[in-house]
C-alpha cells in the first residue's frame, strides 16, 4: 500500500506519482517476464518433442535397413527375425516369405498364421499369432510380432499355417530361432 502525500492542490505530490508509475511499471515488467517465461518453457517442451521424434525416426530408420537387409539374404530361406538375434524376455518379429516356401503360397490372400511356442513347445502355451503385411515389401513378406517371450525361453519354436490343416513346418521338424540371454538393459520398441 502507497503512502501518499497530497500536495497544496489535493493532488497527489511528483513523488508519489512518480513512485506509482515505477510500481506500475515493475508490475508490467513482472507480467512481461511471465509471459516470456511461459513461451520459453512451450519452445523447451517443442524441442523436447522433436526431439524425441527425431531420435525415434533414427531407431526406426536402423531397423528398417537391418530388416531391408535380412530380407535381402534370408529370401532364399522364406524366414528371420528381427532383431537377427532376438533376446529372451524381450518381444520379436518373425517375417515370413510364403511365395519362397511353396508350401503357403497360395494361401497368402487368405491370411497366414504363425504358431509359435518356447522350448520345444514345453515352455508356456503355444499362440497362434495372425500375420500381416510387412511395411517392407509387402507383397513379399508377411510379419508377426511376438510381443510375450519368456525370460526363461532359450529358443522359439514355430511354424507357418493357413488355419485349414495346411503347414510349412520345415518337413515337420519345425523352426527355430535361439534366444539370447535376458538384457538388463532397456527393451528395444517394436
Amino acid at each position: 500500500v502507497m503512502r501518499q502525500t497530497r500536495d497544496r492542490t489535493g493532488e497527489p505530490s511528483e513523488a508519489d506519482l512518480a513512485a506509482w508509475e515505477a510500481a506500475e511499471e515493475a508490475k508490467g515488467m513482472r507480467a512481461i517476464q511471465g509471459t516470456a517465461l511461459e513461451a520459453a518453457r512451450r519452445e523447451m517442451q517443442a524441442l523436447e518433442a522433436t526431439q524425441s521424434s527425431l531420435m525415434q525416426l533414427a531407431v526406426e530408420r536402423q531397423r528398417n535397413r537391418e530388416v531391408w537387409g535380412l530380407m535381402a539374404s534370408s529370401l532364399q530361406e522364406g524366414w528371420f527375425t528381427w532383431p537377427e538375434f532376438p533376446r529372451a524376455g524381450e518381444p520379436l518379429q518373425v517375417y515370413y516369405a510364403p511365395k519362397t516356401s511353396g508350401l503357403l503360397s497360395s494361401s497368402a490372400e487368405e491370411g497366414i498364421v504363425l504358431h509359435a511356442g518356447f522350448n520345444d513347445w514345453m515352455l508356456g502355451e503355444a499362440a497362434d499369432i495372425p500375420m500381416r503385411p510387412s511395411d517392407i515389401k509387402p507383397e513379399e513378406w508377411l510379419m508377426a510380432v511376438v510381443s510375450e517371450v519368456y525370460e526363461s525361453a532359450e529358443w522359439l519354436d514355430f511354424c507357418f499355417s493357413n488355419g485349414k490343416g495346411e503347414y510349412d513346418n520345415n518337413r515337420g521338424l519345425n523352426y527355430m530361432q535361439t534366444l539370447l540371454a535376458p538384457s538388463s538393459t532397456q527393451r528395444m520398441p517394436m
